[in-house]
């Protein structure tokens, strides 16, 4: 993101109502991902990759609110089933909303990369950061995504990974779109 783009969606985020600044910098905030840095399962061998590309923290309903950006990044060039990436060709993207004890995350991988395993592997990424010992303190616990129910993949994708549906009312998501929750320290990491 350039820079002026960057000033605008923080000009933006200021006139929302019920949101304030309470810093405009993506440094590491209480052992949050800083902005530059990358996140790969190298046991697993993951063939993608999260680098940080901006973050934001803010206050949303009176409520301290973290916001991370991620590109989901080829780690090495590889070729499957006639896809051809070069190492470090973006695939996807991943936001990320640290909101007190829960991790609210969208994902979205480019069109002519779904059906490979990017999206399994981003969320498993992620996971794994979170769990890491370094961020022990950090009060998430659980995942929540929400879904539309059109987006048959994506349902499939988050129950493959242990998301349960929740409930309108034990959410804050979208009314009336299925919400999606994994507790993180009761499952073992990925």
């Amino acid at each position: 993101m350039c820079f002026m783009n960057k000033i605008i969606f923080y000009l933006f985020l200021c006139f929302l109502p019920g949101l304030s600044f309470s810093a405009q910098r993506g440094d590491d905030v209480a052992g949050l991902p800083e902005v530059g840095q990358q996140f790969r399962r190298t046991k697993a061998g993951a063939p993608v990759y999260l680098e940080c590309i901006w973050g934001v923290d803010i206050e949303e309903r009176g409520q301290p609110v973290s916001k991370r950006s991620f590109d989901i990044k080829s780690f090495a060039g590889q070729e499957t089933d006639g896809l051809s990436l070069l190492k470090g060709e973006k695939v996807g993207s991943l936001s990320v909303s640290f909101r007190g004890d829960h991790v609210e995350h969208h994902i979205t991988i480019n069109e002519n990369c779904r059906g490979h395993g990017f999206a399994t592997w981003a969320i498993q990424t992620l996971e794994s950061m979170l769990n890491a010992p370094s961020r022990a303190h950090l009060p998430c616990t659980h995942f929540c995504s929400t879904v539309g129910d059109w987006n048959v993949a994506s349902v499939a994708l988050h129950e493959k990974l242990g998301f349960t549906q929740v409930k309108d009312e034990d959410h804050q998501g979208v009314p009336g779109q299925p919400f999606y929750k994994l507790d993180l320290k009761s499952k073992p990491s990925p």
